[in-house]
């Protein structure tokens, strides 16, 4: 089992596969100025759910990419022939390689979305990435944990390779890569609860049907640490924040 197909079952039951719930998404979007028929690109898709969204209630054709192929089979199981009055296209390709075909896009979607820089994913490199791949007057949609406070103890380990910042840095750092700053909205403690307690019922769900399946007890034990940890000390430590920036419009 891959890092795809294990993320695959994770993820199984989500509606998105953040701490994000549709009408956060939506009171975040409805600042910009989407308008049907409109192109946006969805980087590390996941289930597909949130490029559905778009689709349906935006009518934007969306190009959905994530570099897992078991990704991409879930979000074509969950996203069917839906889509109208927008589109969705799903493809099995990584961040880098999109972001690489230099298009750009009415609206840039990037939740938690890794391979987007390489090396250290520190997030003024991300953002500045995403910059590039919207249309002037375009916008890019970024959402990742943020800290609420320094991490500490088994915390600070499980985030050493990871790079995130406070709230009202990842604002800034939007401001410092050319972007101005549309609306900024926050994941509450019980939209994280559902985000990890789905995680952590999904893999024993699995588990359950397949008793013989031979990285069962690794798997679930690695699972039941991450319950642990989120409840003494994730829910104190990581929040999830969406970010809307706007890139500057062409000169008239």
């Amino acid at each position: 089992m891959n890092q795809g197909e294990y993320s695959a079952i994770s993820y199984a039951t989500h509606h998105f596969c953040n701490p994000l719930t549709p009408a956060t998404l939506d009171r975040t979007l409805n600042l910009a100025r989407l308008e049907p028929g409109g192109s946006a690109l969805d980087l590390g898709c996941g289930n597909g759910l949130l490029a559905l969204h778009l689709a349906e209630r935006y009518g934007l054709h969306v190009e959905a990419v994530d570099i897992a192929e078991a990704m991409i089979a879930l979000a074509r199981e969950r996203v069917g022939d839906r889509g109208a009055p927008g589109s969705v296209t799903l493809r099995v390709q990584s961040a880098e390689a999109a972001l690489s075909e230099g298009r750009r896009f009415k609206l840039v979607v990037a939740n938690s979305a890794w391979g987007l820089v390489e090396g250290r994913p520190e997030p003024d490199r991300i953002l500045r990435r995403l910059a590039g791949a919207a249309e002037p007057g375009g916008y890019v949609l970024w959402g990742d944990p943020y800290l609420k406070k320094p991490p500490e103890g088994r915390m600070a380990m499980l985030l050493q390779a990871a790079d995130y910042r406070p709230h009202a840095e990842y604002v800034a750092l939007g401001e410092a890569a050319g972007l101005r700053p549309v609306y900024a909205a926050v994941s509450s403690d019980q939209d994280f609860d559902e985000f990890a307690w789905r995680l952590h019922a999904n893999v024993v769900a699995f588990f359950d049907a397949h008793p013989d399946h031979p990285e069962r007890e690794r798997r679930l034990a690695y699972n039941t640490m991450l319950r642990t940890l989120h409840l003494e000390e994730g829910r104190d430590t990581l929040g999830f924040g969406l970010y809307l920036f706007q890139t500057p419009a062409e000169p008239s």
